[in-house]
């Protein structure tokens, strides 16, 4: 006889968690799998310099405010998440990944690393941080330099006179280039398409809050009518491309393509965060960081870029993010994913389908609330 719980909830990031407790503030006890060996276990795997660029009024998860420094590294965080679980009195199986589900006896048999679980309702809460997102490029193999991960770059302290590629520019790679630079390595980063640019903060509040505050608004002008919440998005849009062609706009003289207002307001919608502004601007001013486009192949010696050029480098960093598939586990959901009901799989719920914490922290309530009401709770 197989054990059958409630609510499986599958991952134990800051979304299993949120929902976890959520679902524990109405009576209701979920199980949590994480594959990992600890809490949080790819939030561990991420380079060590890591800091939040939101802040930690809009970082916390659902009940317990997160009181550090305004912006938590990684050790501040991992170490919140382990406060979490000790005030909520979740109780999480480390080391127990789900491989598969199916739809069976009116709930889902789950299939682990450690045995079959069935359960009525099932949280896929593992995060859009689990799977490395690195293209498959033309001659990978046949480069003779290393081959780095962006956690994998602080454990190596010595980096003068090296020539290194970081390949990306989101937040990650551009963390990633100032450290480089400040150890002495010679980088250049390769930059795929135009990048939205952003302060950190804006007359001394986070840009994440104004972020935040302008769909707000938004939404509310809604109630007047389809024309005016168009009307009060558009300006919105042009606010924050106004902003950073007046802050950043030099940088096209670097070779690096800023996106437009449309493009601004298609992030926004799909909660893409822009690339948050910081000593890398002032590397790339000054042409220590050259930057090149897309890559076109590799070579023994180092890349062939889009325009024909050719560099040699002695090491790479993929600093692309993280896989499009984020749930690999519900199959093909045929749209982008959603937090909420899995549409046509009953029982099977999505937690975390936008990675910002803020909306990580209004999904776990929302999914908790929905699944004790189908519980008659």
């Amino acid at each position: 006889m197989l054990s059958r719980p409630d609510i499986l909830v599958v991952g134990a990031g800051p979304s299993g968690l949120a929902v976890g407790a959520c679902l524990a503030r109405r009576g209701l006890r979920a199980r949590i799998l994480e594959r990992g060996e600890a809490v949080g276990w790819s939030w561990a795997r991420h380079y060590e310099s890591l800091r939040l660029h939101t802040p930690r009024g809009l970082s916390g998860l659902p009940g317990l405010r997160l009181s550090t420094v305004p912006y938590p590294d990684r050790a501040e965080f991992l170490a919140y998440l382990g406060a979490y679980v000790r005030w909520s009195g979740l109780e999480i199986e480390c080391g127990r990944e789900v491989t598969s589900l199916a739809r069976e006896n009116g709930g889902w048999r789950v299939e682990t690393s450690r045995g079959p679980i069935e359960a009525r309702h099932v949280v896929l809460a593992s995060g859009c941080y689990a799977e490395v997102r690195e293209p498959d490029w033309d001659g990978r193999e046949a480069f003779h330099g290393r081959w780095l991960r962006p956690a994998e770059v602080a454990q190596e302290a010595e980096w003068s006179d090296r020539r290194v590629l970081v390949v990306g520019l989101g937040n990650t790679a551009t963390d990633v280039l100032a450290l480089l630079h400040r150890r002495g390595a010679r980088t250049a980063v390769s930059v795929r398409g135009p990048v939205h640019i952003a302060p950190l903060e804006i007359l001394g509040v986070s840009s994440f809050r104004w972020k935040r505050w302008i769909p707000d608004r938004i939404l509310s002008l809604r109630r007047l009518g389809e024309g005016a919440g168009r009307a009060a998005e558009r300006t919105g849009e042009r606010f924050w491309w106004r902003l950073q062609e007046r802050l950043y706009g030099d940088l096209r003289g670097q070779g690096l393509s800023l996106k437009s207002p449309e493009e601004i307001g298609r992030d926004q919608r799909s909660g893409r965060a822009p690339v948050i502004a910081g000593a890398w601007v002032d590397l790339l001013r000054r042409g220590e960081v050259p930057v090149f486009p897309d890559i076109d192949h590799f070579t023994a010696e180092g890349a062939v870029f889009a325009d024909g050029r050719h560099e040699p480098f002695s090491d790479v960093v993929p600093a692309l993010g993280f896989s499009d598939r984020r749930f690999p586990l519900a199959g093909d959901l045929n749209a982008p994913p959603r937090d909420g009901p899995v549409p046509g799989r009953p029982g099977l719920w999505l937690c975390g389908a936008a990675p910002a914490l803020h909306y990580i922290r209004r999904a776990a309530r929302r999914v908790a609330r929905a699944i004790a009401r189908e519980l008659g709770r």
